[in-house]
């Protein structure tokens, strides 16, 4: 793979996007439930989305990173990469012949699934965000071997994965109770050892989906019970104990059963969330949010102002075919191919969302697929060319530039496969 800095070079890009749109995920905080969805058209190369300043890619079961790899994010076994530097293969998945099937990320960490039902983390790990110790990876370990995990999920600055038994794993970053396991604590217990990960208890509960956030995580279970633990920032967890506005901050450190008025859990396919709001796809192709209003699209103007919170879901768009949503917005592809954005347009939202759900007509023909990293999304077209909207730092959007680019964006010019 390399830079390919003629803008008239014909180019095959595949976006196979292990789930940062097709399934939960997002962000920091995107649930990835891999091998569903798949694109069924566009070439060989597909960004799968990014962390804060990294890129990241699925190419036939490898892993490709380019953009900021400064602290150990390029996987092969240096602490730094110039970020100018072409997109590399992760090469302990391509020399074992491990084939990955879903990444998401956090701020400065990866996490990586395979087709065993294995997790390998690596990157930045202050606080063991990685699973395998805290400091700086520079070589992706295996978190978690023979659970076989079905879906992976990332926050800010904790991971957490779900096994096809139900049970649920977190580790990383709680001070905000985002591990789940009744602890205000920057790490677990013997946090510098590779492995340490603390199993959730879900009070007897089996999950069937797990969902990531910026600083919290839900799951719904087989019963039909809606759980989530972590940051109660402006009832991204439902309402605020002891509060009767949807302001604020509360602290869950377990697991905590909440209600999403007029929803049948059992009809939720995806749950998923950002910075004080959560959001869920439903069966019929509905979105719902609740918390924050200015991230799931209920203002007038875009007003951060708490009048617009609630702990009560509030319809945002129908007919959806895929949701994706991290930190201050979402997008979403509608059934019959219409793209839409919403989110904060304020603060550091980059104006890519749009304060009410908000159609894109892309110039570049009808929109197929699309993914995204923290305030950034990427779209692809029908005939296999992809574009970049929102944060450019790190050289993760453009091979030569790191300024942010509006609507409809810029082609990605720079992403050959090379097998």
């Amino acid at each position: 793979m390399k830079f390919i800095k003629d803008k008239k070079t014909t180019l095959a890009i595949l976006l196979y996007l292990s789930g940062l749109i097709f399934c939960p995920s997002v962000y920091a905080g995107d649930s990835i439930l891999p091998g569903e969805n798949e694109p069924n058209s566009a070439g060989d190369f597909m960004p799968t989305g990014s962390s804060l300043d990294t890129g990241l890619a699925i190419h036939n079961g490898e892993v490709w990173v380019w953009g900021f790899r400064g602290s150990g994010q390029q996987g092969n076994g240096t602490m730094v990469v110039n970020q100018k530097s072409a997109p590399a293969k992760v090469k302990t998945f391509s020399n074992q012949n491990i084939k990955i099937v879903a990444l998401t990320a956090g701020a400065y960490h990866m996490i990586a699934l395979d087709e065993n039902g294995d997790v390998w983390g690596w990157g930045q790990s202050g606080y063991g965000e990685t699973g395998c110790g805290t400091g700086y990876v520079t070589t992706p370990c295996k978190v978690l071997n023979g659970k076989k995990i079905t879906i992976i999920g990332a926050g800010e600055y904790f991971s957490a994965a779900m096994g096809e038994d139900g049970k649920v794993y977190t580790w990383g970053h709680g001070i905000y109770g985002q591990r789940g396991d009744g602890l205000k604590t920057a790490y677990l217990n013997n946090a510098k050892q590779p492995g340490t990960v603390h199993e959730v208890d879900l009070k007897g509960e089996k999950a069937r989906l797990l969902g990531v956030a910026y600083e919290t995580a839900y799951v719904v279970t087989h019963s039909g019970k809606v759980m989530g633990w972590g940051d109660n920032e402006d009832c991204e967890l439902g309402v605020i104990t002891g509060r009767s506005i949807c302001s604020g901050h509360e602290y869950v450190t377990t697991p905590r059963e909440f209600t999403l008025s007029g929803i049948n859990p059992h009809n939720i396919i995806q749950i998923t969330g950002g910075n004080a709001w959560g959001q869920v796809l439903l069966n019929n192709g509905d979105v719902w949010g609740w918390g924050r209003g200015a991230s799931i699209g209920q203002t007038s103007d875009g007003s951060t102002h708490y009048t617009n919170n609630s702990a009560t879901p509030r319809e945002v768009l129908e007919n959806v075919a895929y949701l994706y949503g991290r930190y201050v917005g979402s997008a979403a592809l509608t059934k019959s191919g219409k793209f839409y954005t919403w989110g904060q347009t304020s603060g550091s939202a980059f104006d890519i969302y749009g304060h009410k759900p908000t159609l894109r007509e892309s110039p570049h023909g009808a929109i197929e697929g699309f993914g995204g990293g923290k305030e950034h999304l990427y779209y692809w077209t029908f005939d296999g060319k992809a574009y970049a909207v929102g944060y450019g730092a790190g050289y993760k959007l453009l091979p030569d530039s790191t300024k942010n680019i509006p609507w409809p964006g810029e082609e990605m010019t720079f992403l050959l496969a090379d097998d």
